[in-house]
């Protein structure tokens, strides 16, 4: 069955543009708005990285890329260990106050 062809497609392309053009409508339409957004940003941003090691590769000799390639791995290693949930965790833990 052709989807184009199915009886209710016309209600189903009305509900997306619907779900499209009229932000906010919802709790349901804004995060999942928002979600696409992060999505799409997520996406572009690791795009414009690549396009960033590509024109480096071009300008600095292999010996000074290789350099660089290692930085961006120690980096890339520290900022991921240090996001543990540590900062939620002291933010979250109650502390008992002693009234003296």
């Amino acid at each position: 069955m052709n989807i184009n062809n199915a009886p209710k497609s016309g209600v189903i392309k009305k509900a997306l543009t619907d779900f499209l053009k009229n932000p906010g409508k919802g709790l349901y339409q804004r995060a999942v708005r928002s979600g696409i957004w992060v999505f799409g940003l997520s996406i572009f941003e690791r795009a414009l990285s690549v396009v960033k090691l590509v024109i480096l590769a071009r300008i600095l000799v292999p010996s000074d890329f290789g350099l660089m390639g290692i930085a961006l791995l120690a980096i890339t290693c520290l900022e991921t260990s240090s996001q543990t949930g540590l900062q939620q965790a002291l933010i979250q833990k109650k502390r008992e106050r002693k009234n003296t």
